[in-house]
Formats: structure tokens, C-alpha cells, sequence
């Protein structure tokens, strides 16, 4: 899937899941830790939880990210980034 709308939010957020991810022994990130990253607070704030859902299902969509786990609100997720995303920064 193209691109379209992936705009500069989404960049810092792939940019997060892909930092964290690199130095989990398990390779992936949580949206917990990733929004930490880009100054969000998921668990303490809606809004943060909704923009945090909207931009990980956004990144899904455009195959950037591989999901992992993702709970009933989207909270608890584990992602990381395809080589695809790390493409897609390497170019931003």
C-alpha cells in the first residue's frame, strides 16, 4: 500500500517502535515505550491513546510495521519495524 497520509507524526512514532525494538532482546516495541518516545502518554491520557492507535493502524496499513499482541485497546501491542519502514526513514 502506497503511503498516502503517513505524514510527519507517523514518521516519530515508526522512528520510536524502530529504536526501542533495536535494543529489545526481543526485537520489538511496545506502544507504551514507543509513545513514551514521541512525548505521549497512552495509559494516562485518551486523546494520547487514540492518536497512538490511529498512527499504529496507519503504519500497519502501509506495511511499515509488524504487529504483535495487541490488546482490546491497543495498549499493550508489541510492533516492529519491516525493512520496508526502515526504508521509508532511511528516506525522511
Amino acid at each position: 500500500m502506497p503511503d498516502e497520509g503517513i505524514g510527519q507524526r507517523h514518521l516519530e512514532l515508526l522512528r520510536a517502535i524502530d529504536e526501542v525494538a533495536r535494543r529489545d532482546p526481543a526485537g520489538v516495541s511496545t506502544m507504551y515505550q514507543a509513545a513514551q518516545k514521541i512525548g505521549l502518554n497512552p495509559v494516562g491520557k485518551q486523546a494520547d491513546r487514540q492518536e497512538c492507535v490511529r498512527l499504529a493502524r496507519d503504519l500497519e496499513e502501509a506495511a511499515y510495521v509488524d504487529v504483535y499482541a495487541i490488546t482490546y485497546q491497543g495498549l499493550r501491542a508489541s510492533y516492529s519495524a519491516t525493512e520496508e519502514g526502515r526504508r521509508r526513514l532511511q528516506e525522511s
